[in-house]
């Protein structure tokens, strides 16, 4: 927290990893919240004043946030209310600051209740949030002549702010969503994972994982598979979020797999060109990288499917062989909880919020109705499982 910030104001810090809560209650404080980090602050006391009656509520609008190992900007801008309940609030002074309202009140006692402003839970301000590091694991079934295997890469610790899950319903009505499955209110958590497919001298990796930053698990996970590096032959990318490409290079700058052949779509390679922040990405897999259209078979027995709304080329892959089919559905869905609960909700992680909506409700049904087994990288690793039908929503049926 910088030296001129005042304690009557409520200080939001994000991070891009780790975010920790601090509550301060002092002689003159109404309410600090801090959580760490160094990308954006909002203030809660700009032109407002801080409420002295019992019951009063203050909104506080939040800036958007962003999350760069985990794709693009979250565009939403959403209104969180907290409610102050029973404040009994003696005013000492109002002062007008630099066009800032500031207002030191001594408190009596206060009940503060945070309607998920940031969060249901205190455990969403304690536990470590964004990507994080995990264990290597492989594991391997048989699809006709492939040989599949799921590498887990890490996980994502996504917090119940209203940022990525339901940002069209807030942190509220999501965590009641988590509460009726059982689960912590304050936090998703996602597993990032790839999927391998091996037939004969092919050795075809479906995205990247996060690579050196975190780092990512995959290198680990595909040794205890038996594949080095070298050994791959193509890699075809879902989507070029950094959760899937970044794995692509290695942490001084070279190309992970150096005999591999680079397979994007052509509308995501060219948005990816666009990012300032991955031109040293796209710089060193160039020379890699053959682009194809949503719909074209990318390699014998595996076809692309077209899912937009993710990213601008953001596709699925099915695999094929002998009358069995497995689909890679990328980034359609990301919590086998909230995502199949409420598909309609708003994902904050998508470039198209709307056509992402769409293409999230029309697979569920497909995939629903035709039993078809998926992939879903970042729902509960392995990730290999069916979509069944439950009222007008999903769940999901783990494969064993």
């Amino acid at each position: 927290m910088s030296a001129n910030t005042r304690p009557d104001e409520l200080v939001l810090f994000s991070s891009q990893a780790r975010r920790r809560a601090t509550y301060s209650y002092a002689r003159k404080t109404v309410l600090r919240i801090v959580v760490a980090g160094n990308l954006h602050q909002t203030t809660a006391s700009r032109k407002s004043q801080l409420p002295d009656t019992a019951n009063a509520s203050l909104s506080v609008g939040f800036i958007e946030d962003r999350y760069p190992n985990m794709g693009p900007a979250v565009s939403a801008r959403t209104i969180r209310k907290l409610d102050w309940r029973t404040a009994h609030a003696s005013e000492n002074r109002v002062a007008d600051r630099d066009g800032l309202f500031a207002k030191e009140t001594k408190l009596k006692s206060v009940y503060i209740s945070i309607l998920m402003a940031l969060c249901v839970s205190a455990d969403a301000f304690a536990a470590d949030t964004g990507p994080q590091p995990a264990r290597p694991a492989a594991e391997t079934f048989i699809l006709g002549e492939f040989s599949i295997t799921s590498l887990r890469d890490a996980v994502n610790v996504v917090p119940n702010d209203g940022s990525v899950f339901g940002v069209d319903v807030g942190p509220q009505v999501v965590a009641e969503a988590l509460a009726r499955a059982g689960q912590t209110q304050g936090t998703v958590t996602l597993s990032v994972d790839a999927l391998l497919a091996r037939r004969g001298g092919e050795v075809i990796l479906i995205d990247a994982g996060l690579g050196p930053p975190i780092p990512g698990a995959l290198t680990g996970s595909l040794s205890l598979a038996g594949v080095a590096p070298e050994e791959v032959t193509a890699i075809l990318i879902t989507h070029v979020h950094s959760d899937h490409v970044g794995g692509l290079i290695t942490e001084d700058g070279r190309p992970a797999f150096r005999h591999a052949v680079i397979k994007i779509s052509e509308s995501d390679w060219e948005w990816l060109r666009k990012q300032p922040s991955m031109a040293e990405l796209s710089g060193v897999i160039a020379p890699q990288v053959k682009t194809f259209k949503p719909g074209q078979d990318v390699v014998a027995g595996i076809k692309s499917v077209s899912i937009p709304g993710h990213t601008p080329g953001h596709v699925g892959y099915m695999i094929s062989s002998q009358g069995q089919t497995l689909l890679d559905a990328g980034d359609t869905f990301h919590s086998s909880i909230v995502s199949l609960a409420e598909p309609d909700w708003t994902m904050g992680y998508d470039a198209d919020p709307v056509a992402g909506r769409e293409s999230r409700r029309k697979l569920l049904t497909q995939l629903a109705r035709d039993h078809q087994l998926v992939f879903a990288p970042h729902f509960p690793y392995p990730g290999f499982g069916w979509i069944v039908p439950k009222d007008d929503h999903f769940e999901w049926l783990p494969k064993e």
